[in-house]
């Protein structure tokens, strides 16, 4: 599972930086993957090995982040941030009643349970979507991702915009 959540964020991170939109047709593509193969429907999680790997005593399910953070901390992330790129309500809503669920132990052991807490505060704040369209659209990317938006995703095009966006945010760049 974790190997398939990172790949995921790679891609989605990939798309963000470059535009190039093979990244994120790649990133729905294993995010529907891991949904078909990992997601326990009952409890909203996902198993730690894929539905047809060999059947153990117990299903393991990771939850908790510790050096590399867990595989359902990383997927409920993915499926947020993807939700807002592709405009996917129900993978938002997903990743928004993992983290209800463990909002209890998100507040009280933030130590253990860090990325989570990124995605709680991702939710409680909002995604907003940062859409560069046009010829220059390469360097304007550029330009504004020299700066940090903790909560942004990006979208670009140079000719139209593809998907479609719940806010649309005024942006002014300022040189120091």
């Amino acid at each position: 599972m974790e190997d398939y959540a990172f790949l995921i964020q790679a891609y989605s991170s990939l798309y963000q930086t470059t535009f190039d939109e093979s990244y994120l047709l790649k990133a729905k593509q294993w995010t529907n993957y891991v949904l078909d193969n990992f997601l326990d429907s009952k409890e909203n999680f996902f198993h730690f090995s894929s539905q047809s790997a060999e059947e153990l005593i117990a299903k393991k399910k990771e939850v908790f982040d510790n050096v590399i953070p867990s595989s359902n901390s990383v997927m409920a992330r993915n499926l947020f941030r993807l939700g807002t790129l592709l405009d996917k309500n129900e993978w938002k809503q997903l990743a928004i009643k993992m983290t209800s669920k463990l909002s209890g132990i998100i507040t009280t052991e933030p130590v253990y349970m860090s990325n989570w807490g990124i995605l709680f505060s991702e939710i409680a704040e909002g995604m907003n979507e940062i859409v560069i369209v046009g010829r220059k659209m390469e360097e304007i990317r550029k330009e504004i991702q020299l700066n940090y938006f903790p909560y942004a995703v990006f979208l670009g095009s140079k000719s139209k915009v593809i998907y479609h966006c719940s806010k649309v945010v005024k942006l002014r760049i300022v040189k120091q």
